[in-house]
């Protein structure tokens, strides 16, 4: 097996690994009996648990920027926002290892991993929600628009199964249109108190 495919596999089991059990119930010796390899075989791909967490992040977390949607010419800022939430939504509901490692990253107390997942997984998602809000609304109140439109992505994925059994109504669990639906109204709610003030 060539040494780019054997550090795939790696990377790909320790996803799942961290993603299942975070980063401080996975040692080497875990990953090395998994993939059927010796803790030292591991460190001739990686020089410790923390480079091969990382890289695995970096693997994971670039997934994301390659499903978010490019706007269409004619398309409007409203439909393409739209389009780019359920873009985001439904990858999150379809990935659970990448959904599994940012809600482990979120509540980490670790200030140079959030650091370091806030570049790589985060900042593609805003700046592309930032560009399409910055079409719609005035540029002052972008930043807490934003913010807000985040949260909401991240708090319905989290809390997703909870609503859906607290309203009896599963479409909060796993449909991605109901989902986005309700937060591209929660937006619109939002965009209209700005032009009241």
């Amino acid at each position: 097996m060539r040494a780019s495919s054997k550090k795939q596999d790696i990377l790909l089991l320790a996803a799942n690994l961290f993603a299942e059990r975070g980063f401080e119930a996975v040692s080497m010796r875990d990953l090395g009996k998994a993939l059927q390899m010796t803790p030292a075989n591991l460190y001739h791909h990686f020089t410790d648990k923390e480079q091969l967490y990382r890289e695995t992040l970096v693997d994971v977390f670039s997934r994301v920027a390659q499903v978010l949607p490019k706007p269409a010419k004619e398309e409007r800022p409203q439909s393409y926002l739209e389009h780019l939430v359920s873009g985001i939504i439904a990858f999150m509901l379809r990935d659970t290892v990448f959904t599994r490692l940012m809600f482990r990253e979120l509540s980490s107390d670790n200030h140079e991993r959030t650091a370091f997942f806030v570049e790589k997984a985060l900042r593609p998602v805003y700046d592309s929600i930032a560009k399409a809000l910055s079409l719609l609304i005035r540029k002052s109140a972008v930043t807490s628009t934003l913010d807000m439109l985040v949260s909401s992505i991240i708090g319905y994925v989290n809390m997703s199964r909870f609503f859906s059994l607290l309203h009896r109504d599963a479409s909060y669990e796993t449909d991605c249109e109901a989902i986005t639906a309700r937060i591209m109204a929660g937006l619109s709610l939002h965009v209209a108190s700005l032009d009241m003030k």
